[in-house]
């Protein structure tokens, strides 16, 4: 899903009303719906967002992009300690749009109030979060327990590391574990500087960082982060696959994501390694190595 970063109200309605003056239009990869990163978030965990546009949720800030998307806005990420998120988190469900938690300084009772609402996923697992202890459990404490939800999971060994990539594998399982990247567009780019919603970023060795030098986003590609979790020996091949594909579009109550009758003909080849080999979109062939 084309994902947002935090940034003014007006900006991000005009980003609503590009997509749905596009929408249908792709001739490769298929856009799902609109994911705002943002600009519900708490200042403290801001990580790489803008926090001079940090504010409370808005029902009628929401129903505009809503409306103005044509319903392409399907995935808000919020920090659940925010004024009034209960209620939001209840009227975004009721027009399909997931509610995902992150960028927080969350309890796990703040954490469990927007779940019990109807918030169905954790933004990232561990990252832009504060941490578990054995006497505060956090917002990391109901990830790790709550058993109806999808845990977001970057595997580039630089936000989680192998063995804490393992532990959240082993403690949530493959059906309720969403394989992200994180990815900013400087992935693919040569090392170097950019500017990520106003805030410079520089990038070396693939590692993409702030000028305070934390994590700005990653690098990551999808098939890159199902190698690693099969190189790094977290779960067998399936189930990687099955974290970047199945489990993914069954946290977005999508058609796509598995191989079977009156689902949408979208799937990769790979070789033995797990590398891309074909890409194909409704049953037909879009990429292909040379």
């Amino acid at each position: 899903m084309p994902t947002t970063v935090t940034t003014s109200s007006e900006k991000l309605d005009e980003i609503c009303k590009t997509f749905a003056a596009h929408k249908g239009q792709e001739k490769g990869a298929k856009i799902l719906g609109i994911h705002f990163e943002g600009s519900y978030f708490t200042k403290e965990h801001g990580g790489a967002e803008n926090p001079e546009f940090m504010e409370d949720p808005s029902i009628e800030e929401f129903d505009k992009w809503y409306r103005d998307s044509d319903g392409m806005l399907r995935k808000i990420s919020l920090a659940p300690e925010r004024k009034n998120v209960p209620q939001f988190v209840r009227h975004i469900v009721k027009k399909g749009v997931v509610a995902s938690l992150g960028h927080t300084s969350a309890t796990y009772e703040e954490a469990r109030k927007a779940l019990d609402a109807g918030a169905t996923m954790f933004n990232h697992t561990f990252n832009g979060m504060n941490l578990l202890s054995q006497h505060t459990p956090n917002i990391i404490g109901c990830a790790l327990t709550a058993d109806d939800v999808f845990d977001e999971m970057i595997a580039d060994g630089h936000h989680i590391k192998p063995i804490i990539l393992q532990m959240l594998f082993d403690l949530k399982g493959p059906n309720h574990i969403v394989l992200m990247t994180d990815c900013l567009r400087t992935g693919g780019m040569p090392d170097g500087e950019y500017v990520l919603s106003g805030m410079k970023v520089t990038v070396r060795n693939h590692i993409a960082l702030l000028e305070n030098g934390k994590l700005a986003g990653s690098t990551l590609t999808l098939d890159k982060a199902v190698r690693n979790l099969v190189n790094w020996e977290v779960c067998k091949p399936y189930e990687a696959i099955k974290m970047a594909t199945y489990t993914p579009a069954r946290s977005l109550n999508e058609n796509c994501g598995c191989i079977l009758p009156d689902r949408d003909a979208d799937f990769n080849v790979l070789d033995s390694n797990l590398n891309v080999l074909k890409t194909f979109v409704n049953g037909k062939e879009k990429y292909s190595v040379k």
